[in-house]
């Protein structure tokens, strides 16, 4: 009997030191001078009730709320600056907020991946303006119809996704979450609506028509680069992508560095960079067509180690490029891309 209450006692005083030990790894953990932001996409737009980062060392981290939010699923969002600017990691993430579209009320409660994004910042990335190694200095979360939410890292020319998760549907009193406003539930959604939604997508929302796939979507990854090919010697440097699920990366073509994503989503956006035979610097920002090229790259990927390139073809002037997207067997050029060549960067 003794022996037994021996082999208790010692069990639980290892799991209370194991508990104290694992506490003590997160509390010392490095910590950063990051700022939490938010954000919805454009014409869905949510109004944030609660909404607060939990720390690795147990500190309460507010996000911005008591207010609407509709900036867009690839942008950064609103700023709250509040309290230490060097602080500790998030490990949890609460939030609590109203969807106007959809007329109903969300909450979520996530852990999120610590190691990993202790890891993403310790790690950082290349400046492609200075080449200087940073850090990420926001932490951002959007939120899209149906309550999906996907918490990205963001620094100057970086955004990565670490972590996604599900609100689901909660009853909170609208006067209770505006409490300062004299309109009612109805004429508050109607207000915003009217104001922050085109009118063609207001019509599909009134009709019930909320493309809740979307943001799920446009998370989709494929194995594919970018290249730079020129009628003339040239030097190509750099491209800077900006992809639908909101992340971003940089390939570099001049120095040995990394991309930070192995695959990439399909790009929304890209900015590219290169020297001419005389050593003018020269730039181009690419906007693409969603519709386009989405189809494009589901079009042309046709297996899972397949390979897809998006060569931007210069021209011998620099005064016209051509974006294709091609695999080892069929091309298709990019016609609805909108184009703008700079004759520096900036």
């Amino acid at each position: 009997m003794k022996n037994k209450l021996k082999i208790i006692v010692l069990i639980i005083t290892c799991s209370f030191f194991q508990g104290s030990c694992q506490q003590k790894n997160n509390t010392t953990m490095k910590m950063y001078e990051w700022t939490p932001t938010n954000t919805a996409p454009e014409n869905y737009p949510v109004y944030i009730y609660k909404s607060y980062f939990t720390g690795a060392d147990g500190s309460l981290i507010k996000t911005p709320d008591k207010r609407t939010i509709y900036y867009g699923w690839e942008n950064i969002g609103s700023v709250y600056i509040s309290g230490e600017d060097i602080k500790s990691l998030p490990q949890k993430l609460s939030s609590s907020w109203f969807s106007l579209s959809e007329k109903k009320y969300y909450k979520i409660e996530i852990d999120l991946p610590i190691q990993k994004i202790d890891s993403l910042f310790d790690k950082g990335y290349v400046n492609p303006r200075t080449y200087n190694k940073e850090t990420f200095n926001t932490i951002s979360y959007g939120i899209a119809p149906g309550g999906f939410i996907v918490i990205w890292l963001v620094g100057t020319s970086n955004r990565i996704e670490v972590y996604s998760g599900q609100g689901q549907v909660v009853e909170i009193d609208f006067k209770e979450m505006i409490p300062t406003t004299s309109l009612n539930q109805q004429d508050f959604t109607e207000m915003i609506l009217k104001e922050q939604v085109e009118d063609s997508v207001l019509q599909e929302i009134k009709a019930g028509n909320i493309p809740y796939q979307r943001w799920h979507e446009y998370r989709k990854k494929y194995n594919w680069k970018i290249a730079l090919t020129h009628q003339e010697d040239f030097k190509p440097e750099q491209a800077r992508v900006n992809m639908l699920n909101g992340e971003q990366d940089v390939q570099f073509f001049t120095k040995n560095i990394k991309r930070l994503l192995d695959n990439w989503a399909v790009p929304s956006s890209t900015r590219i960079q290169w020297r001419d035979k005389d050593d003018n610097l020269i730039a181009a920002k690419i906007l693409f067509e969603e519709k386009e090229t989405i189809k494009a790259f589901e079009t042309l990927f046709t297996g899972v180690n397949q390979n897809i390139t998006l060569t931007a073809q210069i021209g011998r002037f620099n005064d016209t490029i051509k974006m294709i997207l091609s695999n080892n067997e069929n091309e298709i050029e990019l016609i609805k891309a909108k184009i703008k060549i700079y004759s520096k960067t900036d």
